[in-house]
């Protein structure tokens, strides 16, 4: 199956979640500015940060320029500051691409600047997102096995 990662980061948050979900997939976590459009995938996974109520502008305009048709799947994951609302813009960005979107979704605190959520990611939440991967990736190899008829 093809799974991909992309995303965008500020502080560095979404990074480790992209890197985490990666590593639990098989795959190379790119961020956008790194990476061409995003060709025929199963499964891409996208993430971003929540910066002053929204997604950055460079990952909608890189959603902008995803084909539907070419991608299966995608699922969605985030880091905040403050309010977890980024997973809400990426989906509503995606569906509005044609690109069916997972209902399951990860966010996790990410430190924000030098005072806010220090911490985090822990390794606890970098543990959850590989699971929320793991899942999403076997449910979408399922998925593909049932349309080509090899599982029945």
């Amino acid at each position: 199956m093809n799974c991909k990662v992309i995303y965008h980061t500020t502080t560095g948050n979404t990074r480790k979640v992209a890197e985490a979900i990666a590593a639990a997939v098989g795959t190379v976590a790119l961020p956008i500015e790194n990476s061409p459009p995003a060709d025929a995938a199963d499964l891409l996974f996208i993430g971003d940060g929540f910066y002053a109520g929204t997604v950055h502008k460079e990952m909608k305009e890189f959603i902008k320029s995803l084909k539907g048709s070419s991608i299966k799947k995608a699922a969605v994951f985030s880091t905040f500051g403050g309010q977890d609302k980024a997973n809400a813009v990426l989906k509503k960005l995606l569906g509005d691409q044609g690109i069916p979107v997972a209902p399951e979704c990860f966010s996790c605190p990410g430190k924000a600047w030098w005072i806010f959520n220090r911490k985090h990611p822990t390794g606890q939440e970098l543990s959850a997102a590989k699971d929320f991967a793991l899942k999403l990736a076997k449910s979408q190899q399922l998925a593909t096995l049932k349309e080509t008829g090899v599982f029945p």
